[in-house]
């Protein structure tokens, strides 16, 4: 009898701790239910991308510009969101696997002191909540494995955001040319915006004037004002077909620049340059230059800088010729790709 009551003790304090962990996992089961109903917004919000495709280019590449970088932000938050999650499950594993220990110890004492006749069916009472949360803590993972997934489309999606053009404002600078005839384009349609509104305005004063006097002034002016917005639209409709045309001739006219001398030139801020030749091998394989007040090009401290000693030795410390710096890197990694690839076919 006495043993019998010691069980029942036993058995009593390990419901209040088997409360707990049920709490603490149906909390972490309610977070990742937040955390899919975070993706479903996300997913809606491209939808409404893909209906924004049909207004102003210019417009377009801004609100993409600015939900790209939102986009990225909210990837920083899933990141420390799944570790978060990832914390909170291997504490809650920790902490089963002690619960498991301490049921092991007091499932040995209670069967040797307790009595044959009620040792099933209270060991298996004693076991059946952390059969719940095994199930629940599959369930979790089975959960993690989708958000972990979900995370990987959407650096899919920016990647592919990145490749079409799109860019972050605060770490990417554009550089126009002088006579950009994109913005001389604009600053015309300016002007015939302006124009055409200080029109609209002389004519509508002369409506105002004359409807109670002159109705045939009034269909002369009625009609002008039609006339006046067909030049409107079609001016507009010109300007966005400009504007596409210097958008693709510049992007174009980058490509064929890279393909040319075979460098990627990236402003990274601060009068600074990233170089990378297309025949590097690593992605960290670049170089950065500073060009400072009157022009002084100075080389800024990188992993691809200490591999080309030589080559500084040779063009930069003795002639100060960086034109002849960047051809001898070329051909340098141009040789190691070639005999690279007649070794393959060698074999």
């Amino acid at each position: 009898m006495a043993a019998f009551s010691k069980w029942k003790a036993i058995d009593e304090n390990s419901k209040p701790m088997a409360s707990q962990q049920n709490t603490a996992y149906e909390a972490l089961v309610t977070k990742l239910a937040t955390a899919q109903k975070d993706l479903l917004a996300f997913k809606e919000r491209d939808g409404i991308r893909n209906v924004l495709n049909s207004f102003n280019a210019d417009d377009i590449c801004d609100q993409a510009a600015s939900q790209l970088l939102k986009t990225e932000k909210d990837l920083e938050a899933c990141y420390k969101r799944i570790e978060q999650l990832e914390a909170e499950v291997e504490s809650q594993r920790t902490l089963r696997r002690i619960d498991n220990r301490d049921l092991k110890e007091r499932t040995v004492h209670l069967e040797t002191k307790s009595p044959s006749n009620t040792s099933s069916t209270e060991y298996d009472a004693l076991r059946e909540p952390w059969r719940s949360i095994r199930e629940r803590l599959a369930i979790l993972e089975r959960e993690k494995v989708e958000w972990l997934e979900e995370k990987e489309s959407y650096e899919g999606i920016k990647e592919k955001k990145h490749l079409q053009g799109y860019y972050d404002p605060l770490t990417t600078k554009i550089i126009h040319f002088r006579n950009n005839p994109a913005f001389l384009a604009a600053e015309n349609r300016k002007l015939v915006l302006q124009q055409l509104r200080r029109e609209c305005d002389r004519l509508k004063e002369i409506i105002l004037g004359s409807e109670s006097s002159n109705p045939s002034n009034l269909k002369i002016l009625q009609k002008e004002i039609r006339e006046l917005r067909e030049q409107l639209a079609n001016a507009e409709k010109f300007n966005q077909r400009l504007k596409e045309i210097v958008r693709e001739k510049i992007k174009v006219f980058r490509e064929a620049c890279y393909i040319l001398t075979g460098y990627r030139i990236d402003d990274i801020g601060e009068n600074r340059y990233k170089l990378q030749s297309i025949y590097a091998e690593h992605p960290g394989d670049y170089l950065i230059f500073s060009i400072a007040t009157g022009g002084k090009v100075n080389l800024l401290e990188t992993d691809f800088l200490n591999t080309i000693a030589d080559l500084l030795d040779k063009y930069v410390s003795a002639y100060n010729a960086i034109p002849a710096l960047l051809s001898a890197v070329t051909m340098q990694l141009f040789n190691l790709q070639t005999i690279q690839l007649t070794s393959s076919d060698a074999l």
